[in-house]
């Protein structure tokens, strides 16, 4: 029934947008399509931009706050200054700092005409939504807001996008969308302990190297191997292509995002990813690895064979393949058990209902899901050179993602505050 009652809700919120982008589209609401700003603002489908939709973090969840014109809980009395300063500073007019689960960070790139565009079409175009934002669960002294002007002080320099003359005008399209308004790498960069992304530009090798979302692992963009280029496209598109498919947070940004965007932007995105990869990884078989088990082969050819095909060779366009992959990283194989314990559904298009994999959690063990997963990323005849999991990797992703909370947290929250302090008056009297 949950299951039903989710593809429910999706489909609902999809038939929405669909419906209002059957119009064209303006050079704002393209560009709010371009930053996925109604995935992360829009809880209620009937209520565009009215906020509320929860983010896991680890200091608790903050909810998106209301972005429609609504002059009393929206950003209706934003000027046009207000609204570039808390997108590419993340300040709000009251002097507020915003926490980086805004993206404001990536934000600063953006350039006038564009900041401009999007201002218009929230102010202009989105209708007021009379709703109150939703108080962020999050416990004291963590929910200060003093602590985040510091932080961005210390971590962040906002800039624009710098055109690099060097190279082609796609590329340049490309590195503006992923790095800017796209914002790629608020999801698929690591982060420090300090939550800071570990690099902002291609010049870093960390800069889309692969991060943590709760319990999903937003895979490297920087090694995307030998896939093609319209494949790739297809992907974007579509959500899934030949060979593969999204699942998890990925897929909602196809479904609310990527599918919005034009083939020339997609490609120009594609060419700047490919201009920078990085060498492909390889990891020698060791102690970590483990033959296939042959419970697990049994399992996988009764519960996953019909679909995935007794190879793991999938359909084409249909069912992603489940051989072939080479490297894998641990955070890749669980995400394959993550799938297999939550599900999945493949991205909303105007042409065609999603395609939807059942959640295992009630079905299988622990002890099973690790069995499969292993049979599925760590398999020598399938050419899956990937990490393999223990049934307490299994535990942990059916767990709560981590939360800061308790006593501790007071302790840590001051000690932090008071490290922010001192590394922000030594950083002032070395500028």
């Amino acid at each position: 029934m949950k299951n039903l009652l989710t593809l429910f809700s999706a489909t609902l919120l999809w038939s929405t947008l669909t419906i209002a982008s059957a119009n064209p589209m303006s050079r704002g609401e393209y560009l709010a399509h371009v930053g996925d700003c109604m995935a992360c603002h829009t809880q209620n489908p009937d209520q565009p931009y009215g906020g509320g939709h929860g983010l896991a973090s680890p200091i608790g969840t903050i909810y998106a706050t209301n972005i429609s014109p609504d002059t009393t809980y929206g950003i209706g009395h934003y000027t046009y200054e207000d609204f570039a300063k808390a997108m590419r500073d993340g300040v709000r007019p009251n002097g507020e700092a915003l926490y980086p689960a805004m993206p404001f960070v990536s934000y600063a790139k953006i350039n006038d005409e564009d900041m401009h565009a999007l201002y218009d079409y929230f102010m202009h175009e989105v209708a007021p939504v009379a709703v109150p934002n939703r108080t962020n669960e999050i416990e004291w002294p963590l929910n200060l807001r003093f602590p985040m002007t510091i932080w961005n002080q210390l971590f962040t320099s906002p800039e624009l996008y710098q055109y690099d003359e060097t190279k082609s005008a796609e590329y340049n399209r490309g590195a503006y969308l992923v790095q800017g308004l796209g914002h790629c790498g608020t999801c698929h960069t690591p982060r420090s302990i300090a939550l800071v992304e570990e690099g902002l530009t291609e010049a870093s090798p960390k800069f889309l190297a692969g991060g943590q979302v709760g319990h999903w692992y937003a895979p490297s963009l920087r090694h995307l191997g030998e896939i093609d280029e319209n494949e790739l496209l297809k992907l974007l598109k579509d959500g899934r292509n030949e060979q593969h498919a999204f699942a998890g947070p990925m897929s909602e940004v196809t479904s609310f995002s990527l599918r919005h965007l034009t083939d020339d932007d997609l490609m120009s995105m594609i060419i700047y990813l490919k201009e920078i990869q990085l060498p492909m990884p390889t990891r020698f078989r060791g102690a970590d690895h483990v033959k296939p088990s042959d419970e697990g082969m049994r399992l996988y050819q009764d519960l996953c064979s019909t679909c995935h095909g007794d190879q793991g060779q999938g359909e084409k366009n249909v069912v992603p393949a489940l051989r072939d992959r080479g490297y894998g990283t641990k955070g890749d194989a669980m995400n394959v058990a993550l799938v297999m314990i939550e599900g999945a559904q493949t991205a909303h298009r105007a042409d065609r209902l999603p395609y939807e994999m059942p959640a295992y959690a009630n079905r299988l063990t622990d002890e099973e899901i690790t069995q499969i997963t292993n049979v599925i990323v760590d398999n020598e005849a399938w050419n899956n050179d990937g990490v393999p999991l223990a049934e307490r990797d299994i535990k942990t992703l059916k767990a709560e993602p981590f939360v800061a909370s308790g006593w501790w947290v007071m302790a840590g929250g001051i000690i932090a505050v008071c490290v922010l302090i001192l590394l922000l008056l030594r950083w002032r009297r070395t500028s």
